[in-house]
């Protein structure tokens, strides 16, 4: 018992020696572990203080990821709504292609029908130019000829006009003769047995009517042309008036200067209307 209460004392001693060693240990280094407590709680603070920072940037870069990722998801799918129309159009192009392709063969075969109605129309169009052509030439003939005709009826007219006029010059020829006769057979002169019939040149001469008036005398046309004794005119001479080759009337001169006269204009009792510039001959064609 008592060696047991010895041993425990002892321990008992061992333990506050111990103890004391301890205290003393803790002691010396309770400063020390303060300290490096409170450094060790400052480092933790400032490892909580970082690591939450750190937390809050990748927070912010984890929204940024995340707004990115909504971005390119928006994107995405703004390129596939746009694939989606460009395939659209792609579809309405391609049938607006075939459509087209359609309508070139389309228009193709209208072009073909029209250049051959086209051939058909201009080989219309050439009979009826030729024929038109065929018409006209025919027209023009037959005017050619109108016009043939009317110079030759004029021609005739004028030769009949100057065949009369000649009838009836011979014809009061004639009765002059007569008369003369009788007055000679009468042994009377007769005034009129001096030859007054107008004579007609004996040489081819044309000139122009210069001017033209009425005899305030006698009421005669008188007409003055630029033929004179020169051009071996005389009075009492006859020459033809004509215009674009119609005969229109007689002159006789009844003066006959150098190389101007005046001639009584003898229409017949026809209405001829003598101008000036008229043409003078001495023989009708």
């Amino acid at each position: 018992m008592h060696t047991v209460t010895k041993v425990l004392v002892v321990f008992a001693a061992i333990l506050c020696v111990v103890l004391s060693a301890l205290t003393m240990a803790y002691a010396v280094n309770a400063d020390r572990i303060t300290a490096d407590y409170q450094a060790e709680s400052t480092r933790r603070a400032q490892a909580e203080l970082a690591a939450t920072n750190d937390a809050a940037r990748q927070r912010v870069e984890l929204q940024t990821k995340e707004d990115q990722l909504s971005a390119a998801n928006t994107q995405i799918a703004q390129l596939l709504t746009e694939n989606r129309r460009l395939a659209g159009e792609k579809t309405e192009l391609v049938s607006r292609a075939m459509r087209a392709e359609t309508q070139q063969a389309s228009v193709t075969d209208k072009i073909s029908q029209l250049a051959a109605t086209n051939q058909t129309q201009a080989k219309i169009i050439e009979n009826y130019s030729n024929e038109v052509t065929s018409l006209r030439d025919n027209e023009l003939r037959y005017r050619r000829e109108q016009i043939q005709l009317s110079d030759r009826i004029a021609d005739l007219s004028s030769q009949n006009e100057v065949l009369e006029q000649n009838t009836r010059a011979l014809q009061e020829q004639l009765t002059a003769a007569q008369e003369n006769q009788q007055a000679t057979a009468a042994g009377i002169v007769s005034p009129t047995a001096r030859d007054t019939t107008p004579r007609v040149p004996s040489i081819q001469l044309d000139g122009r009517v210069t001017r033209v008036e009425k005899s305030a005398v006698n009421g005669d046309t008188l007409a003055q042309i630029n033929l004179g004794t020169n051009n071996q005119l005389k009075d009492n001479m006859r020459l033809f008036i004509v215009r674009n080759g119609q005969y229109l009337a007689d002159i006789i001169i009844v003066k006959a200067d150098q190389r101007e006269s005046v001639g009584k204009i003898m229409t017949y009792g026809r209405a001829v209307d003598v101008r000036v510039d008229d043409k003078v001959t001495s023989t009708l064609k």
